[in-house]
Order: C-alpha cells, then sequence, then structure tokens
C-alpha cells in the first residue's frame, strides 16, 4: 500500500463507525457472535445495517434480518422496494419472509404494527382477493383456488405464485395469531381502499424518512448540478470577498453523527482524488467526520439527482467516485492547483459548492461538445456520431456528452474528471476538432454530399472509416507539396509518387507554414493571435506522419497498402 493510501486508511481508522473491522461477511459473523447481538444489531444506523446486509450478500447477511427494530425494518423497505414513487411488492417478499418465518413473535407483532400501514396493505392488496363467505360457505364466484380465512369470516384468494402465495398464507396465520385486529385491517383494505391513494401516502412518509439520510426530492437534489460560474467565484475567493457570508456555507454539525462512509471509502483507497489527499491531512476529529458526513450527504443527492434508488450500492458507489471527482476538480481548480490554498477552501467552503463549481467546469466542456455535434457535422457514416475523427477523439466526444460527463485521455479510457489538466487538455482537443471542422466545411470549402458520395462510391480506394478530417488535410497538404492546388482531390498514382519524392527529401523545421504557404494564407484569416496555434500544431502533426509513414518508402505499391491518411484514387 502506497504512503498515500496508508494516510488514507489512518484518516478512515479515526472517524467514528459502528462496524467491526473486517469485510462485510466478517462484520456480520462478528455481530451474530456477540453476546449481546441482538441489541448490537439494532444499536446500528437503519441504512448502515441496510448497507451491510446487502454487501455482504443475501446469504450471509440474513440471518440479522429478524433481529432488526422496527425502524431498521422500515428502512430496509425504504430503500429497497420502491423504484421511483412506485411501490415494488416482489422486493418486499426476502425481508417479509425472514421476518414472518424466524422473528419472534414480540417482534413480529411489533414491526408489523409500528411498519407503514400503507405498506403492509398495498403488499397484501397486490396479490390477495377477498369474497365474503355466503352462509359460512365459499361463494361460488370466487375462483376454484379461494380458501377460508382462518376465522371463517371470508374467502381469500391467494396469488397464483405458489412461492408468495405460502408467504402471505403463513402471514395471516401468524397475524391471525398475534394480532387479529391488524389482520382485519388489511383484509379490509384490500377491499375498499384505493391503491393510488395508500401508494402515495407511502411514498410521502417514505420521503420524509430518507431526508434524514440526505435522500432528498428530486428537484432538490437536481440543484446541486446547477451550473455556477466557476472562473468568477474563483476571482471572488482570491480577492477574499466571497470566503465568508455568501454562497453555499460551511455546514457544521453539533455532534457529528456516526458514519457507514468509510467502508465505502476503503474501496477507493487507491483513487488518485485530491479530496482523499486533503481529507486524509484533516487534524480536527470533528471536522474530519463533519466533512465525511457533508460528502455522503452530497453523494446520497447526486444518487437522487441521477435516478438511482437509494438501495442500489453498486450505482453508488460509482457516484461516490464521481463526486469525489467533481469535488477535487473543484479543489483544484479554485485552488489554482496550490495545496494549501485547497486545505484553506476545504475548512472553509461547503462541499456543495465545490462540487458545482468541479461539475460546471465539465457541463462547459459538455455544452462546447454538444454545439460542435450542431456544425455542419462530425460524420459522414449512419450510425456513427463521429466517424470523421480520430478515435482518441471521437472516445473524447463520448465521454463528454454523457449525461454526467467524464474525461477520456485515449480512445480506450473514461475516467471522472478530477484536475484542472484534464479541462485544459478537453478543451484543447475540443478546439482543434472545432477548427478542423472549420478548415473542412469553411476553408477548403469541402461540400459535405459531394465528399460522401466520393466516398462511397468506386472511385476512392479509402473506405468511409478512413475519410476522417485529417485524411482531407493531409490530401490538401500533400497536394501543396507537389506543387499543386490544395483542394483536398483524392490522389492519383503519379501524384502519389510525386509525394514520395518529395517526402524522401523534405525536412520538417520550425515554421512549417512555409512550406505550404497557400494553406497557410488561407487559414490565417479564421485563426487570430494564440488561435493560430491550434493549425500549426495539426499540420505539424500531419507532416511528420507523412514523412514517418511514407519517407522511406520506396515501392508505390507499399505506399498504397500503408496509405490510410490520406484520400487516393481506387485506380491508382
Amino acid at each position: 500500500m502506497s504512503e498515500l493510501a496508508k494516510a488514507r486508511a489512518r484518516m478512515i481508522a479515526r472517524v467514528t463507525t459502528q462496524l467491526p473491522p473486517g469485510t462485510a461477511a466478517e462484520q456480520v459473523a462478528a455481530l451474530i457472535e456477540r453476546d449481546d447481538t441482538e441489541a448490537a444489531v439494532q444499536a446500528l444506523e437503519p441504512d448502515v445495517l441496510f448497507r451491510l446486509i446487502k454487501t455482504a450478500g443475501w446469504d450471509q447477511g440474513v440471518d440479522i434480518v429478524p433481529l432488526a427494530s422496527p425502524a431498521q425494518f422500515q428502512s430496509f423497505c425504504d430503500l429497497d422496494v420502491w423504484r421511483r414513487d412506485h411501490f415494488i411488492g416482489s422486493r418486499l417478499d426476502p425481508w417479509l419472509g425472514e421476518l414472518v418465518e424466524s422473528a419472534t413473535d414480540e417482534r413480529f407483532q411489533r414491526v408489523c404494527r409500528e411498519f407503514d400501514p400503507e405498506i403492509l396493505a398495498l403488499y397484501v392488496q397486490e396479490g390477495l382477493e377477498v369474497f365474503d363467505v355466503d352462509e359460512g360457505m365459499i361463494p361460488d364466484e370466487a375462483p376454484d383456488r379461494a380458501e377460508m380465512s382462518p376465522d371463517g369470516m371470508f374467502a381469500l384468494v391467494y396469488p397464483e405464485d405458489e412461492t408468495r402465495a405460502a408467504l402471505m398464507r403463513r402471514l395471516f396465520a401468524r397475524l391471525y395469531e398475534l394480532d387479529r385486529m391488524l389482520a382485519w385491517t388489511l383484509i379490509e383494505a384490500v377491499r375498499y381502499e384505493l391503491r393510488t391513494e395508500m401508494e402515495e401516502y407511502a411514498y410521502r412518509w417514505r420521503t420524509s424518512r430518507l431526508e434524514e439520510f440526505g435522500f432528498v426530492a428530486r428537484d432538490e437534489a437536481l440543484a446541486i448540478y446547477r451550473p455556477i460560474d466557476a472562473e468568477k467565484l474563483r476571482a471572488s475567493l482570491d480577492s477574499g470577498a466571497a470566503l465568508e457570508g455568501e454562497g453555499d456555507q460551511l455546514v457544521t454539525f453539533p455532534t457529528p453523527p456516526t458514519l457507514d462512509l468509510p467502508r465505502v471509502l476503503r474501496t477507493s483507497l487507491d483513487e488518485d482524488f485530491l479530496i482523499l489527499s486533503l481529507l486524509a491531512q484533516i487534524e480536527d476529529d470533528d471536522l474530519l467526520q463533519a466533512r465525511l458526513y457533508e460528502l455522503s450527504s452530497l453523494t446520497n443527492k447526486a444518487m437522487i439527482a441521477d435516478g438511482i434508488e437509494p438501495g442500489e450500492i453498486e450505482s453508488g458507489r460509482q457516484v461516490l467516485r464521481r463526486t469525489m471527482g467533481y469535488l477535487s476538480l473543484g479543489l483544484d481548480f479554485l485552488s489554482r492547483e496550490s495545496e494549501e490554498r485547497a486545505k484553506e477552501l476545504l475548512a472553509k467552503r461547503s462541499l456543495r459548492e465545490l462540487f458545482r463549481a468541479g461539475y460546471s467546469l465539465a457541463s462547459g466542456l459538455q455544452r462546447q461538445a454538444r454545439r460542435l455535434l450542431k456544425r455542419p457535422t462530425l460524420t459522414i457514416i449512419d450510425g456513427l456520431r463521429f466517424s470523421l475523427l480520430r478515435d482518441e477523439d471521437a472516445t473524447l466526444l463520448d465521454s463528454l456528452l454523457r449525461t454526467r460527463p467524464t474525461y477520456s485521455a485515449d480512445m480506450s479510457s473514461h475516467e471522472e474528471f478530477s484536475r484542472q489538466s484534464q479541462i485544459d487538455d478537453a478543451a484543447l482537443r475540443l478546439g482543434v476538432v472545432g477548427f478542423k471542422q472549420l478548415w473542412t466545411f469553411g476553408v477548403a470549402r469541402v461540400g459535405l454530399e459531394e465528399f460522401a458520395r466520393e466516398v462511397y462510391s468506386n472511385e476512392t480506394m479509402n473506405t468511409p472509416l478512413d475519410a476522417t478530417f485529417d485524411a482531407v488535410f493531409a490530401t490538401a497538404v500533400a497536394r501543396e507539396l507537389i506543387g499543386q492546388d490544395p483542394h483536398p482531390v483524392p490522389l492519383g498514382r503519379e501524384e502519389l509518387g510525386a509525394l514520395l519524392v518529395m517526402l524522401a527529401k523534405l525536412e520538417i523545421g520550425q515554421d512549417a507554414t512555409a512550406l505550404v504557404p497557400r494553406i497557410s494564407n488561407a487559414v490565417a484569416p479564421f485563426l487570430p493571435g494564440a488561435a493560430s496555434r491550434l493549425y500549426t500544431d495539426w499540420l505539424d502533426d500531419t507532416l511528420h506522419r507523412l514523412v514517418d509513414e511514407l519517407g522511406n518508402v520506396r515501392d508505390l505499391e507499399d505506399a498504397q497498402m500503408v496509405v490510410t491518411q490520406l484520400l487516393l484514387i481506387s485506380s491508382s
């Protein structure tokens, strides 16, 4: 383990946690082995217990389910049996099944009584039909599988699914034995209550409870993704004007709560996130605890904003990484890459504000990528958005155009934005893509439809995938090098031969623009000032690739086989 990872591990060890050390399965085993297992389980925060069971796996965690308190059991339902605002009864089956089969009479009755009444009613209504008995007999209109209730007052039709039916029979058997009034209440709910109303009430109560863990209403959660002017904020922070009394202020907690977050963070100890490095350097335990609590709350808001249910553990880990990435990016940018300044901001500014700053930088690049899509085109192939781009640039645009933009350094990687250098690199590459569009369709005046017909015809040697902005530009450069009009018309055999002779003796100096003055002069009006580097870098890269690929080629047939960056006539 690296020194940085060790520092982070020490940081996590300082944070109050309710769980024993070890993996989730080992933590479950340690709880069960205690003499006071029931008290130890019920002392856990409901969301901590839920995540422990889910992370350990049902087979490992199921033994502690019947020991849960009513509040904990309610949280199992809140976190696991909803999809947005819809109750999914089948997801309650394993939790309720374990309660029915294994809980003591006292705990079973308490959970059922203290549980949201609408939840049990929704569950039962989802699979049960109820008929009045006719003089002690099951009425004729009832299905053949109808059964008499334990007290003989109703005819009950359980679900056709035998597993669900067996669970519901056992549920009512225990309810009639321990709490007949509740059994009658559920049966009456099946007969007379409107499902939509019950679901709406249950959802309201669920939302209220989840807010305690940072799972707020989606409208409120989306506020963390509301862009801000990160440049303006940085200037304000630099001047000291915004350090106190403005913006999203530091959240403090008189008694920092116990957290489950450190266990989740352990899976990210080796990630290169600035926020983790800075958290590990906080010496004040209360501040560290408060910051981790704020990180947990922020992550939960991000989950809700992204449409991820609170109980989705694996997706939650991904959101945590993305949250740490945007936080790190915000700190890196606002501190101007100064670690000492970043420490100061972490101590004085809210994580929400730092997160919004980082996200705003990434979303700014996303807007640029979307604008590029609206220009003439980035493709000539149906089903591919970026066939005219290099693979690495196509991957970058794919990353930026995700719902939450990510960064790609090459054609095979996607990673979270977390550093100013990533923003700078992505911005430069977007600028190059934009210039390539401008040169192809503006300066060189390539007609899109004509170009596509040419590539798809039998007149060119290139496949549609070979026809990129780079191939078009390289062809124009090649023509000027051999003394022709630099319009990007595919090269014939004689022209390719002349190019090989030229490349064999070509010396690329510091001012490569002098080699192709006609192209350079045509470009000049479009790129004033520092922007001219977009052109000179592209030209320099193109010339070096032509020399590297073709400078030592003597046989014309070999040249035709290796060239993919030039447009060639098929008959050449």
